[in-house]
This record gives C-alpha cells, sequence and structure tokens, in this order.
C-alpha cells in the first residue's frame, strides 16, 4: 500500500487538472443517484402500500365490473309463475336482485363469485365544490371501505342496526380533501346548498342566523343527532364527520366523466349511510319470504330494497339521472379470470346460457350490442376504467420516464467518465511507461485511476442518496394529490442504499478498471514511452479528414476540418444533446398549444351558453311527450285572455309556466299531466278539496306529506279529546310519552319551515304587527284545547303567544327531550302540558285539514336541499319565480333553441347525432372556417365532426350507414303499437262547455265514476273484474280506501307491476351522404337537420294522435276569436266529426294540406307544433341555467302521472302489492360552457406543468453535455490555442475556428430533433385515436421556435465557455503542455 500511494497522489493530482469535466460528472452521478434514491424509495412505498391497500385482507380491489347504465332487459318471463323478474317495476331493485340470484346460483361452483352493489350521487355547492356521495356498506366484500382515521367501521355497523339509526347523519370523508379544507373529525359539513350557504364546513356558511354560531360552538364535540333536531337546522342535509377513509374502487378518486384529472381540493368523496339515497340492505325472507325467486341457502342473503317507507329516508336527491351512478364491482373465486368473465357475460347478454341457472331473461348493450356488459379490471370498455386503471400505468409510466431519465444523466455521466480517463491515461503514458520499465506491474498502475469512482461515489453519489431519502415525500405527495392511497410511513431501505452508493461504487469502479485495463493493453511499454510522439490519424479519422476538408482551399477550413476528424465522439456528443434537447423543446411547445386548440375547437360553433339532453321521450307513449312554458313571460291570468290572445302567445312562446296552472280543487291532483306550481300556487290558500269528506281531506293530506302523521298521531289531531285523555293523565302520558316526544320532534322539525306567515283564519289573534296569539277559545272548528280546558285540566294558563316568524314565543324549552322530566313525578304532567299542549295547539292551528298547507310542506321537504333553497327565498319574495312542473319545461325562443338527439352507432362506435335547424344556434365551420351548417338541406346529408371522421376514416362524399337506437314501450314480446291508442273518451270541456288543453287532464278523482275519461289502448285491456266503462282505460284512477294513497293504481301502472309494459330499444337504419366535417374534435358526434331527426326517432307518428288531441282543446275555445281565429276554429270542429282512430293520420294530413295552401293559415299549424313540441334537448344561451334555477320538471317515461305512477304504494285488498314510485328528474345530462372550460383548464395546466418540469431537465443535461464537450475541446488542444494566441490571432477567430465547427452539427441536430418531436407527438395521437382526438396541426412558429430554441441552447454553452477560452495560458506552448 506504501508503494501505491505516490501513485493515488498522482492520481488525485491529475483528477483536480480538469476541475470542470470532474465536477460535471460529480454533479451527473449525483443526479443519478438522487434521481434512483428518490423514485426507488418513493415507489416502493408507494407500491407497497397500493398492494397492501387493495388486498383481500383489507380493501379487495375488484376483479370486474358490472355497468347495466346503457343496457335494455330482456325477458321471456311474462308467464312465469317463479322467477319472473319483470314483476319489479323498479329496475334498480330488479338489477340487484338478478346480480344477487346469480350469485347465488354459481355459489360454490367453478364460477364462483361475489358481487356488490354500488351507487353513488354527484352534488355540486354553488363553493365550486363538487362532491361524489357513495352509499357505505358495512358488509360490503369487494371495494370494501377501509377506515383510515377515527370511527371503525364496526362501530358504525353497530349503530347502523340500532332502531335508532345514528349513522344517518354520519360521514366519512376523503382525508386528503378534508386536509385541503380545514374539515376535522367531528365537524359539520353540508353535501348540498342550504339557506345557510355553500361552504363544505358547515361553521363556514354565508348567510348565518343570529343564533348560528353560538349554536355551532355549544355543541361542536357532541353527535349530530343529539342536538339537530332540537334545532332550526334540523331540516338540512348536514352531516358530521367521524372519520377518513376511502375504497379500492376510487384508487383515482375521479367523480365523473366530465372531471378525468381529480382535484382534492375542489372535489370529495363522502361516504353516507345508503338509507340517505332511499335504500336499504335488509334479509331477502324478510322481503320475499316464499322464496320468489328460488334462492337456495338463503337464510344470511341480504338485498338491496326499496318501498314508500324506506324512501322516507331519502335526503340526498339529485335533480338528473346524468347526477346518479350504479355499478356492480365482483370478485371472482378461480384463478382462471379470462374464462369466469366470459361466463359471466354469457350468462349475462345470452339467454341460452342464463337458462342454466334458471334465469330466463338477459341484458343488452342498447349502444353497442357487442360491448361486454362485465368488464375484467383494466378492461378499458368499463366507462369509468380510469379509477382504477390510472394509478398502475401511471407508477409504470413514471418509472420508464425516471429511470430512463437517469439511465440517460448515467449514461453521459460514464461517457465523459471514460474520456476523462482515457485523456488523463493519455498525458501520463510516457510516465507510466518509464515506470514500468523500471519494474512497475501495469496492476499498480491501473489500481491507482481507482481513486477516481471512489472519489466521485464520495461525493456525488452519497450526497444524492441522503438527499434523495430526504426529497422523497415530493414523489409521495404528487401521488398523494392525485390518487386515495394512504401511504405507509417512511422506513430506511437497505435496497436503495446498496442499489445508490455500493452498486454504483461498484459499477463506476469496473467501468475505470475495464476503460484502464484495454488502454494499458493496447500498447507495449515502447509505445506508451512515445505515445506523445506517436500519430493520432487512423484510417477512420483520415476518411472523415478528407470529407471535412475536400474542395477547401482556405486555411482555417482546412484546419477546422482536421481539428474536427479527431472529434467524431464529441461531435456525436453535440449533435445529440440538441437532437434530444430539440425534440423536447417541439413537444414542449406542441402540446401546450394543442390543448389550447382542442379547448377551442371541442365546442367550436357552439354558439351557446349551455346545453340540457332530457330524456328522449318514446313515440309510442304519447303522454312521454315534453311541453314548454317561457320563464320569462308576463305572470296573467290565462282563463281570462280572449281565445285569439291565446293563440298568438303560444304561437309566440309568450305563454308562462300559469298556462299549467291546475286549479284550487286538489282532488285534480291525482292526475300531474302538463301541471305547474308555481310560488303563487303554493301561496294559495283557498286550496280544497270539492266535494271530500273529511275522511278523504285526512287521507290526502297523509299522502301529499307522510311526515305529518309520522310524527303526529292521526287519531289526536282529529279529535284533540283523544289527545287530551293522554296529555292530562300521569299514567297514559308516561306511557305513550314516545308519541308526545314525537310531537315535540315534530315542532323543532317544522317551526323554521317555509309558509309560516300563511295562517288559517280564525286560529289566531293579532297581538301587534310582531305578535299573534292562538285563539284561546279553540279556533274556528273547535279543534284546538281551550283556555279553560288547560286550566281545568292541568291549571295550565293556555296562553300561546306566535311570533312574525310562526314560531311560539319563549320555545328554548321545547329543545330539551320529554324524557329528562319524566322521573320528577311532582313536576311531569305540568312539563308535559306547557310543552305539548302550546304545541298541539300550533299543529292544529296551522296544519289540520289545511291543504295549502300539506300540499306546500309536502313538495318542499320532498326537494333536494339545494332546490329547496331556491324555493325558500322565491317564497319569501313578494313575487317569486319558480315552477314545479310535471311533463313541461322552460323554454324561451329568443335566447334558446329546441332539437331532438338520436343515440347511434357506426361500426360499434357510439356517438350522439343532433337535430339543428338553419336559423339555429349551432353553426358548423369547417377548417376553412366556412359555416356549412347550409348542406344538411340535401337529402339524407350528415355533417360528422373530426372525431368521428378519423375514428373512422371517414371522408367527404362518402356514404355511411348509421344505426339509431330509438326508445319504445313494448307490451310483454311485442311492440306497443302506436295504433292501438285512442282519444275517444278525452274531452277539454269544462262546467261551462268551453274547451282548453287545461281540460284535457282536469278530472276530480271524487266525482268521475258515472263517467270515467282519459287516454284508452285497446292492447291494455284488464281483466273481467274490471268495470266496463274503464277496462280500456289507461291512466284511470279512482277513491280506494285500501291502498295507502287512497286512490287506485292505473292500468298502466298494474302493467308495469306485473312486467308486461317495459322500456325497449330497436334500431333504425338510415344511409347517410357526408356532407362535410366540422372542425370541432372532443366527442364523437354528428349533425343532420332537425326534421330529419324528428323522423329517424319516429316521432312523426306522433302527431296525427297528439293533433286528435288539438282538434277536442280548440272546439269552442272561451274569449273572442278574430276572423281567421274563427275560421280556424271551424275547420277544427270539421275534423273533430271523424276524429276517431281510423282517420288520426287523414285528419293531420289535410290539417297540414290546409295551413300550407294560404299563408294566413301557417301559424296554425306552428300553433299546433308550439303545443306539442318534438324534442329532447335544448341548447341555450341563457347563463341562469333556468332548467334549475327558476324551476324543476318530473316526468314519468310511461306518462302515468297518477298518485301511483308518481310515488308508487300499496294496495292491500285482495293481496298486498307494492308499486314502484317511478318519478324521475327529465334531465338526463347537462352542461355548461364555464364548467367544461375550468376543467380543461386545470387539464392543460397540469400536463404543461409536467412537460415543462421534464424540458428543463432535460435541457440542463443538453446544456452540461455541450458545455463539456466544448471544454474538452478547449482542454485537449489548449497547447494549439496558446500558440494560435502568439501568433497573434485573436480570440474570436479561435472560438470560431474550434467551437464554430459544431454549428452545423447543432444545427442539424436541432431540424432532426424538431422532425422526430412532431413524429413522436403524431404517432402516439394516432395510437390513443379510439381514446382520445386532439387537434394536430402544423404551424410554421412551430419550427421556428422548436429550432431556434434549441441553438440557442447551443449559443448559451459557448458563451459560457468563452471565459475558459480565455483562461488557456500562452506558456502551455512553451511547457510542453
Amino acid at each position: 500500500m506504501k508503494i501505491q500511494k505516490p501513485f493515488f497522489r498522482n492520481a488525485l493530482k491529475n483528477i483536480f487538472k480538469n476541475k470542470i469535466q470532474f465536477i460535471t460528472v460529480v454533479i451527473l452521478l449525483f443526479i443519478s443517484s438522487l434521481v434512483l434514491t428518490m423514485c426507488y424509495s418513493a415507489t416502493s412505498r408507494i407500491n407497497r402500500s397500493y398492494e397492501n391497500f387493495i388486498s383481500e385482507k383489507n380493501s379487495n380491489l375488484h376483479d370486474f365490473v358490472v355497468d347495466l347504465s346503457s343496457t335494455s332487459y330482456v325477458s321471456s318471463e311474462a308467464n312465469e309463475d317463479k322467477i319472473n323478474f319483470n314483476k319489479i317495476s323498479n329496475s334498480d331493485i330488479r338489477d340487484s336482485l338478478i346480480m344477487d340470484y346469480i350469485v347465488n346460483k354459481l355459489a360454490n361452483s367453478e364460477y364462483s363469485i361475489d358481487i356488490d352493489r354500488v351507487e353513488t350521487r354527484n352534488f355540486t355547492l354553488s363553493s365550486n365544490k363538487n362532491i361524489k356521495a357513495i352509499g357505505l356498506n358495512p358488509e360490503q366484500k369487494v371495494d370494501k371501505f377501509i377506515v383510515n382515521k377515527g370511527m371503525s367501521l364496526e362501530t358504525w355497523k353497530t349503530y347502523s342496526r340500532a332502531t335508532n339509526n345514528l349513522t344517518l347523519k354520519w360521514v366519512y370523508l376523503d382525508e386528503r380533501f378534508a386536509k385541503q379544507n380545514n374539515i376535522k373529525i367531528n365537524d359539520i359539513v353540508r353535501l348540498e346548498d342550504d339557506t345557510y350557504g355553500s361552504s363544505v364546513l358547515v361553521k363556514n356558511s354565508e348567510n348565518k342566523d343570529k343564533e348560528f354560531d353560538e349554536i355551532i360552538k355549544q355543541y361542536e364535540n357532541q353527535d349530530i343527532n343529539m342536538w339537530i333536531d332540537k334545532t332550526q337546522y334540523n331540516s338540512n342535509s348536514w352531516f358530521q364527520v367521524v372519520g377518513f377513509g376511502n375504497s379500492s374502487d376510487y384508487i383515482t378518486p375521479i367523480i365523473n366523466a366530465q372531471n378525468p384529472l381529480p382535484d382534492y381540493n375542489k372535489e370529495c368523496l363522502a361516504y353516507v349511510n345508503p338509507l340517505n339515497f332511499g335504500i336499504d340492505y335488509k334479509y331477502y325472507e324478510t322481503i320475499f319470504s316464499n322464496n320468489e325467486y328460488d334462492f337456495k341457502n338463503y337464510t344470511n342473503t341480504k338485498i338491496w330494497y326499496t318501498d314508500n317507507e324506506i324512501l322516507n329516508f331519502e335526503r340526498l336527491r339529485v335533480l338528473s339521472e346524468s347526477d346518479k351512478e350504479i355499478y356492480f364491482v365482483g370478485d371472482i373465486k378461480n384463478n382462471n379470470k379470462a374464462e369466469s368473465i366470459k361466463y359471466i357475460n354469457n350468462i349475462l347478454t345470452n339467454m341460452e346460457f342464463s337458462k342454466d341457472i334458471g334465469l330466463k331473461s338477459n341484458f343488452i348493450n342498447s349502444l353497442n350490442p357487442d360491448k361486454s356488459v362485465a368488464t375484467l379490471l383494466g378492461d378499458d370498455n368499463y366507462k369509468m376504467s380510469s379509477r382504477t386503471n390510472t394509478f398502475p400505468i401511471v407508477v409504470l409510466l413514471f418509472n420508464i420516464v425516471s429511470y430512463g431519465l437517469m439511465a440517460v444523466i448515467l449514461g453521459i455521466g460514464l461517457i465523459i467518465l471514460i474520456t476523462q480517463l482515457k485523456m488523463q491515461i493519455e498525458k501520463a503514458f510516457g510516465q507510466m511507461g518509464v515506470l514500468i520499465s523500471l519494474g512497475y506491474k501495469k496492476m499498480q498502475l491501473i489500481l491507482s485511476n481507482s481513486l477516481y469512482p471512489l472519489l466521485i461515489t464520495l461525493t456525488g453519489g452519497i450526497l444524492g442518496y441522503i438527499l434523495g431519502l430526504t426529497f422523497q415525500w415530493l414523489i409521495v405527495i404528487l401521488f398523494k394529490k392525485f390518487f386515495a392511497i394512504n401511504i405507509e410511513p417512511f422506513s430506511f431501505d437497505w435496497k436503495s442504499c446498496l442499489m445508490s452508493i455500493i452498486g454504483m461504487f461498484i459499477f463506476l469502479e469496473a467501468v475505470t478498471l475495464i476503460t484502464c485495463f484495454v488502454m494499458f493493453s493496447k500498447n507495449t511499454t515502447l509505445e506508451m514511452i512515445n505515445f506523445e510522439q506517436r500519430s493520432a490519424t487512423n484510417k477512420f479519422n483520415l476518411f472523415f479528414k478528407k470529407i471535412f476538408t475536400r474542395g477547401s482551399k482556405k486555411f482555417n477550413l482546412k484546419f477546422a476540418g482536421a481539428i474536427l476528424s479527431g472529434s467524431l465522439l464529441k461531435l456525436l456528443a453535440v449533435f445529440s444533446a440538441l437532437f434530444v434537447s430539440s425534440t423536447m423543446i417541439t413537444i414542449a411547445v406542441i402540446v401546450p398549444n394543442m390543448l389550447n386548440e382542442n379547448k377551442k375547437y371541442m365546442y367550436y360553433g357552439d354558439e351557446y351558453d349551455n346545453k340540457v339532453s332530457y330524456y328522449s321521450p318514446m313515440y309510442n307513449s304519447p303522454l312521454s311527450f315534453y311541453k314548454t312554458y317561457n320563464p320569462d313571460a308576463s305572470q296573467e291570468d290565462y282563463d281570462s285572455l280572449s281565445a285569439s290572445d291565446k293563440i298568438n302567445k303560444l304561437i309566440n312562446n309568450q305563454t308562462s309556466a300559469k298556462f299549467y296552472t291546475p286549479s284550487n280543487d286538489l282532488g285534480e291532483l291525482n292526475n300531474m299531466t302538463y301541471k305547474s306550481f308555481d310560488i303563487d300556487y303554493l301561496k294559495n290558500k283557498d286550496l280544497k278539496l270539492q266535494n271530500g269528506s273529511e275522511l278523504l281531506v285526512s287521507s290526502l293530506t297523509g299522502s301529499l306529506w307522510p311526515d305529518l302523521y309520522k310524527y303526529v298521531k292521526q287519531s289526536w289531531l282529529e279529535d284533540k279529546k283523544t289527545f287530551m285523555d293522554v296529555l292530562f293523565d300521569n299514567v297514559k302520558s308516561k306511557e305513550q310519552i314516545n308519541d308526545l316526544e314525537n310531537l315535540r320532534l315534530f315542532y323543532l322539525k317544522y317551526r323554521n319551515t317555509i309558509g309560516l306567515n300563511l295562517k288559517k283564519d280564525g286560529y289566531f289573534d293579532t297581538q301587534s304587527s310582531f305578535l299573534e296569539k292562538l285563539s284561546e277559545d279553540g279556533g274556528k272548528d273547535n279543534d284546538m284545547i281551550t283556555k279553560e280546558e288547560f286550566k281545568n285540566y292541568a291549571n295550565y294558563s293556555g296562553s300561546i303567544f306566535i311570533e312574525k316568524n310562526g314560531r311560539i314565543r319563549n320555545d328554548d324549552n321545547y329543545e330539551y327531550s320529554l324524557y329528562d322530566y319524566i322521573d320528577n313525578d311532582m313536576r311531569w304532567l305540568s312539563d308535559a302540558v306547557s310543552i305539548c299542549g302550546p304545541i298541539y295547539n300550533w299543529i292544529v292551528a296551522y296544519f289540520r285539514n289545511n291543504l295549502q298547507q300539506s300540499f306546500l310542506q309536502g313538495i318542499y321537504t320532498n326537494m333536494p336541499s339545494n332546490v329547496r333553497e331556491i324555493i325558500f327565498r322565491e317564497f319569501n319574495k313578494e313575487k317569486g319565480n319558480f315552477n314545479l312542473g310535471f311533463g313541461i319545461t322552460p323554454f324561451n325562443n329568443d335566447k334558446e333553441e329546441l332539437g331532438t338527439y338520436l343515440n347511434s352507432v357506426i361500426n360499434n362506435v357510439g356517438f350522439k347525432v343532433f337535430g339543428i335547424n338553419q336559423n339555429g344556434l349551432q353553426k358548423l365551420y369547417n377548417k376553412k372556417n366556412e359555416d356549412i351548417k347550409n348542406l344538411l338541406t340535401e337529402e339524407n346529408s350528415i355533417i360528422i365532426n373530426e372525431t368521428l371522421a378519423k375514428n373512422l376514416n371517414i371522408e367527404v362524399g362518402q356514404t355511411i350507414d348509421v344505426d339509431h337506437i330509438v326508445e319504445y314501450l313494448k307490451k310483454d314480446d311485442k311492440e306497443l303499437a302506436i295504433d292501438s291508442w285512442k282519444t275517444d273518451k278525452m274531452d277539454a270541456y269544462d262546467s261551462n262547455k268551453y274547451t282548453s288543453a287545461k281540460n284535457l287532464y282536469k278530472s276530480n278523482v271524487l266525482n268521475q265514476n258515472d263517467n270515467p275519461k282519459g287516454w284508452e289502448n285497446t292492447e291494455l285491456n284488464q281483466d273481467d273484474t274490471v268495470d266496463p266503462k274503464e277496462k280500456n282505460l289507461v291512466y284511470y284512477s279512482k277513491i280506494d280506501l285500501n291502498s295507502d294513497n287512497k286512490v287506485s293504481p292505473t292500468n298502466m301502472a298494474k302493467q308495469i307491476k306485473d312486467g308486461h309494459i317495459k322500456k325497449a330499444n330497436k334500431i333504425i337504419s338510415n344511409n347517410y351522404k357526408v356532407v362535410g366535417i366540422a372542425n370541432q374534435y372532443g366527442n364523437a358526434k354528428a349533425w343532420i337537420d332537425n326534421q330529419k331527426a324528428i323522423e329517424q326517432a319516429q316521432f312523426e307518428k306522433t302527431k296525427p294522435l297528439l293533433f286528435s288531441l288539438f282538434i277536442k282543446e280548440w272546439l269552442n275555445p272561451q274569449g273572442t276569436v278574430s276572423t281567421d281565429d274563427n275560421f280556424f276554429i271551424q275547420k277544427i270542429k270539421g275534423y273533430e266529426k271523424q276524429n276517431n282512430k281510423n282517420n288520426y293520420e287523414s285528419n293531420y294530413k289535410n290539417f297540414v294540406e290546409w295551413t300550407n295552401s294560404n299563408d294566413n293559415y301557417k301559424k296554425y299549424l306552428k300553433l299546433f307544433e308550439s303545443e306539442y313540441p318534438m324534442f329532447n334537448y335544448k341548447s341555450s344561451n341563457d347563463s341562469r341555467f333556468t332548467d334549475y334555477s327558476l324551476g324543476v320538471s318530473s316526468i314519468q317515461r310511461y306518462g302515468d302521472y297518477s298518485v301511483f305512477g308518481l310515488k308508487g304504494g300499496k294496495t292491500l285488498t285482495p293481496t298486498e302489492q307494492s308499486y314502484a314510485a317511478l318519478s324521475q328528474s327529465s334531465i338526463t345530462d347537462a352542461w355548461t360552457r364555464n364548467a367544461v372550460n375550468d376543467v380543461l383548464n386545470r387539464i392543460n395546466s397540469t400536463l404543461t406543468t409536467m412537460i415543462t418540469i421534464f424540458l428543463m431537465i432535460v435541457m440542463l443535461i443538453g446544456l452540461i453535455v455541450i458545455l463539456l464537450t466544448i471544454n474538452s475541446v478547449i482542454f485537449k488542444n489548449q497547447k494549439i490555442i496558446a500558440m494560435m494566441k502568439i501568433l497573434g490571432y485573436n480570440k474570436t477567430y479561435i472560438m470560431r475556428l474550434f467551437i464554430g465547427i459544431y454549428v452545423p452539427s447543432a444545427v442539424f441536430g436541432s431540424c432532426l430533433g424538431f422532425l422526430a418531436g412532431w413524429f413522436i407527438l403524431k404517432s402516439a395521437l394516432l395510437s390513443a385515436t379510439d381514446s382520445i382526438l386532439l387537434p394536430y396541426n402544423f404551424y410554421i412558429w412551430y419550427l421556428v421556435v422548436g429550432v431556434l430554441g434549441t441553438l440557442a441552447l447551443y449559443l448559451l454553452s459557448v458563451i459560457i465557455s468563452w471565459s475558459a477560452l480565455k483562461k488557456v495560458n500562452m506558456l502551455i506552448a512553451v511547457q510542453g503542455g
């Protein structure tokens, strides 16, 4: 070792001779070690956390997903007595039960599986927070919820089984969202907007009342269930955070397809009790005690179920079905996943296979029959597969990029290391040759160079490792920003230590020794001694020297060529660095601009602010079509207008929702078809039940507002003596304390409700402008407890004062439970009377036999929280504007446009075809920026967007065959014929024999038995037990005291319940000529003329039938008419004489011909089209988004707007029968431009940031390589440079000779790099065409920025190297270098 020391000392001296190269190698090694340590340590932690999280013992990530959202249910079970899923009219429950049936039948077989149902609902707060509420099933086996902090799932499960289910007001949140929004365990949060604000954290509410902060502070550490019902906030959808956690199906927490990039600041996963969705997990045998569906070993089997009672718990309601998501996750028990998923798909979609397990039904994908219903984990065919697919793909790409980057950096470091070693050894070859000749061994000299890798490892390697461990949290934070995985704590990793330090040292040492060994082996001792005198020219160099100097007569060109021929590796290094830099700069320049163009062209030509898609009407279901009103039209009494005024207002879209307002007779509300309830109607104190007994009033009250009798015993309300017998008796009051407690809770829940300013006459005595007193003599009907009765029975004063807001004065003590008083025998009765007595009188004064309040409270409490807020705000205005409609939607033709869309398929590619009008809001620009919409006037013409064109390689002029998916009603296995409908038993007459559209569906349930009216259908016959007058009536309902609704179910409701009537899809094919390609990207779509769309949707078939109604309503309109209008009415009367189903088509045809015969008559065709519009989507420039802000609309797809058709119910005789609630929102999808732009901006910003970071790294490496190459050239030729300085050559000339020689290589590398970047991006986009298509256009400035930007990098290197050239000392020329 002593002999070796001088060699080490000399090697150390040689290392520091060229400090720039040494520092460069150290930096590169440091970066390599840093990247390796950070990536390996972080990804190891992340992967271990992921594998642990998705493991079977924890969340148990699903093997497959079943998505039935785009399927139709086909069954041959109609005549089966046993397994008849058709009898379940609620499709959600039916689908869930079928999944349970499949699991049950496959149990213990080779295809044994577990399946769990997942339901979610999306809510958007005005504070720009998006909440995805997920039903939490603590018994779930697949994609189980895992608690990270807070209450254990077992505790939740225990409470959920209790009679008083406290979990209804509890919630688990995603911890990342909670941290971003400063939410802690026990905090109270809201998932919907309400009266008090839109912030997620309730204590940060914007609209606090005076008691708000005090109450929230007072109860901040108490269970919400213990105090919320005592306060005025009990009607709000507030939840208490009991913990944080996640489930494996939301590893990437994407809340919907429109927001593909998670944002923990704005998007939250909230896990709640599914009862908040109106669905419960119940034992199969408690629902189907006779095992109607032939389950085996079903004792412990649970199923998802709902009925009217369960629906009463629904607090989290959505306005649009697009905000609801239901899917099934499954676990395959065997190892052959591919074979199992194939079998499961066959069971679900092939009736021949499903028969093997006794299932006589199957599902068909409506939009693409060839598409699988069940998809394996990782299959992109599932529309939300990115929730689970993204994480492994990102980890893989991250590893490829990071380790690839590390390999590049390390490779450059190795090249520099080898180059420096080679130069260092060559400089010392003469000395080493002499030492060998003196007897030293070559190995001793080789080993002396081993100090170099040791030194750079000790400096760059160890420092990189330490900092890599320190900063690995940056990668962890990056992953936590996008993925919902609880990352395990940091622990020291010996593997990363071995790889980063020891492994790297061994590798570099081996490279060093091999390099030295090769160089020593190639030369003899004599050659080493004379190495400096040896010519470096060889045949290879000589070849390139001739190329570089050929034809050059000038000295400087010949000299530069000679220098360049000896620096080929350096030339290649410069070329490579600039090539890679140019490639990356090109990508970094193009991608942001491409993303911005995508944002521009995704909706290019859509000259509107928002678009709403509605559930499409079914052409053979006439009441599935919508009617419209103008929310900005004057609010006037249309009954007082003349007939001609009505005609003009209908034609000009100047009818408000009041046109559809029903009469004050609530008996007519058993048929809600095309009815609207505005704020004035909700305030109407004159609502009554014409010819109704008190029993019917009471029954109707319970139907309209179930909450009343849920809290208050009906017998107490009907007879105050019954209540007094309990309240004034010490023993009975204690025995029935629970009923009295419910009375108290009812008051607390409704003391701050809407409409308490509307008071019944005869029950209130005004004291002042701020105070009233309940009548002390029992009220108008003597149904309140009088002052004397209070005094006689309980020695209570009986004076009950009511404040202006409707609350009982000094009601603070009502917030304490009656159970707090029951043990005090001395005071129990007086306390009970002083609390429950005033509350009883308050309830009677406001709500007993008050149909106006029952109607108002029933509607108000059943609305989603954010809608309740709007109703509350508008109700308290003098002229509030909000409408609750049934089958009607807002439309203002000054700002909006109606159209018809069709779900369509070409070659298994699903897309929408939109019908548009020539003068509408939709523009279609081609790449020349020309509006080509006018080309749609050609017969069977279609314009497609760029996405569809590129996906299917379609060109202009090509003929394409498009399959349109049209929904219709099916009776058993046959299409319900359009001509089976009859309007013979419908009339539009009122009591004064005037006709109007209102009267078509105006019939009192109490007085229509003698002459029942309504739609008839000859294919929907009822059995012989039905009155012949009612036999063919489809939507007829009458009084039935044996049903919970006190009315009978309609024929349609029965047909749906028994599975005879259901929705189905059929394909309507049509050949189109592609007349243009719109310069629009995003989702695949196409456009045709709107009239053509109406025809393809089969809506034209319905017009004659609807025209038969039009005839009836204009036979004798009330009010004066103009001459033309009178002629129109006479024409209508002529059609009425032959208005039967055999003449519907001829009547309509003749009417159209008549209106086209004279310009003055055309307005009557417009009148018909205005009253019976054909549409299923609306484009709007009204930024108010009136379908939500000014009203909500409910529909019933089967056209049954009776009580049973809308809210379901039960009949008790001859056997108990349950009917599903089939009312739903009319909206299927809605978007606003601002919301879409926000999402696109976030995606663009994230991608641009990532590319910029990567670009900076690549450019830094490129700069280092170029600097090192130039400095290496200067170092190698410093003797020549010094001599040239002595001879008087200026520095600029020398720079041009030695550094300028690489300019051609730099230019070539930059240009080639640009081409590489361009084609890499193009190839990547082509390979992803099936999933995404972005606008990819060439602009000359791409080339300018890409190439000149790279050359600027080279120029920067030259400028930095100028100082190294200046430092070359002229003494080197005479020192011998």
